[in-house]
């Protein structure tokens, strides 16, 4: 699987900084704005299922067209395929591909295409533009709670799941993170120093004993953090076994968990240390 080198996602970074200081953009960031400067014609239709956004190439013109059949505009995952479509123009690579090879280019955004490089770099490009890294850093100042991601997600119009991926990405608190559609473990993806090892329950159900597992069963969502068993998702060790470099960090701290609920199929389960 292919990934972006550090020095890919700097270049990304400095693009996006130019381009939100050559538009005078603020938060939320104005994305019709960018449009309506770069010249490229935009609007929302619904389609199929087969893709969320799409970048198309006639007649020296480009096209941003956004699916509206589970986006509705102005939503938090509307932006995000719509900066993900941008990210593509943007993208010299991306850009001239379009115009040289072909006459369109369909995506799936926010996070859906794990296997495809020029989607991850239209992705990092979103997340960058919509939660620049010094506003969304200042915004967190505050320690890691659910309302936390909730309010961010408010404050720059995205949605709870691009939104906790960029709080996880820049290294703000030690999280894990878990999808579950249609009541399988479809995803993780978690800070990269989580102390604990997790249990791969990839195509299966939540584990018994967890918040979500019991959600599965309703349409609702977690109404407060919950401290869970650390062997229901971990292969657990107690960390003072194996860490010794630093005995502040072998205290033992118990887990929480909170569970988002998306939509009737998804959920986006969250555990942390209870280190308050």
């Amino acid at each position: 699987m292919k990934t972006m080198t550090i020095e890919r996602r700097v270049e990304i970074i400095d693009m996006v900084n130019t381009i939100i200081k050559e538009y005078n953009l603020s938060i939320p960031i104005q994305l019709e704005t960018i449009a309506k400067q770069e010249n490229i014609y935009y609007g929302f239709h619904p389609y199929d299922r087969k893709f969320d956004g799409v970048l198309s190439y006639w007649d020296g013109c480009f096209y941003i067209l956004m699916n509206t059949w589970n986006n509705e505009p102005d939503t938090g995952r509307a932006r995000f395929t719509f900066a993900h479509e941008i990210g593509h123009y943007f993208i010299d690579e991306h850009r001239n591909e379009l115009i040289n090879n072909t006459l369109y280019h369909l995506s799936k955004s926010e996070y859906k295409n794990t296997d495809s490089l020029i989607e991850k770099e239209a992705d990092y490009f979103a997340a960058c533009l919509l939660m620049p890294e010094e506003h969304f850093r200042i915004s967190c100042s505050k320690p890691f709670c659910p309302s936390l991601i909730e309010t961010l997600s408010f404050k720059f119009k995205t949605s709870i799941l691009a939104t906790l991926i960029r709080y996880i990405e820049l290294d703000l608190f030690k999280l894990f993170v878990v999808y579950i559609k249609n009541g399988l473990v479809v995803g993780v993806k978690h800070s990269h120093d989580f102390p604990y090892n997790y249990k791969d329950f990839r195509e299966k159900a939540p584990p018994k004993g967890s918040i979500v597992y019991e959600l599965g069963f309703n349409d609702y969502t977690s109404e407060e953090p919950n401290l869970i068993d650390k062997e229901l998702w971990f292969n657990y060790r107690n960390k003072s076994m194996y860490d010794e470099e630093n005995e502040d960090e072998n205290e033992e701290y118990e887990l929480l968990e909170y569970s988002y609920r998306i939509n009737k199929s998804l959920i986006i389960n969250v555990i942390w240390e209870d280190n308050n």
